[in-house]
């Protein structure tokens, strides 16, 4: 019994330490996204004014479009 003991220990103990291992691995990485994270969310709070005007373009267009039907009925009434 004492020999099966110590091997089914030894190989928890090997498992113990590759999980350790492989999540230190892990946790490595997951910190090195984070930091990518950051500089990508630090890049979109310095263009946050730039969004807002781009976010102004919309009602210009609308107002645009709204004019096109005007501007057709026009050119097809010059040419009746």
């Amino acid at each position: 019994m004492d020999g099966r003991f110590e091997f089914i220990s030894g190989q928890l103990r090997d498992i113990q330490l590759y999980m350790h291992a492989r999540f230190a691995d892990i946790d490595g990485r997951l910190d090195k996204m984070d930091g990518r994270f950051d500089k990508v969310d630090g890049r979109l709070d310095k263009m946050d004014g730039r969004f807002d005007k781009v976010d102004g373009r919309p009602t210009t267009m609308d107002a645009k479009i709204d004019a096109l039907p005007r501007a057709v009925a026009e050119l097809i009434a010059k040419r009746g």
